[in-house]
């Protein structure tokens, strides 16, 4: 399982300027916190880093952090079944 996940823990900012965009196709979508999307990970073997934002999945991307308009507010986390 790879879910992600935007919050407004990371940018609130960012969230908002996610949602002006979506609005725009009408599919809605919830930011949730950290604690809310963790949640989806109870009962699977989680790997390392963890519930954490997207750039934290993949450090040498830091190029592609740094070209990004602020920061990213995704978290993502990668499990699978015990």
């Amino acid at each position: 399982m790879v879910p992600s996940q935007v919050t407004q823990d990371i940018s609130p900012e960012g969230v908002e300027k996610a949602r002006r965009l979506v609005r725009r196709s009408g599919t809605p979508f919830p930011p949730r916190t950290h604690a809310e999307f963790s949640r989806f990970f109870d009962g699977l073997e989680l790997f390392e880093p963890g519930v954490v934002s997207v750039f934290a999945w993949r450090p040498e991307a830091e190029d592609l952090a740094a070209q990004a308009e602020g920061p990213v507010p995704v978290y993502a986390g990668v499990a699978r079944k015990p």
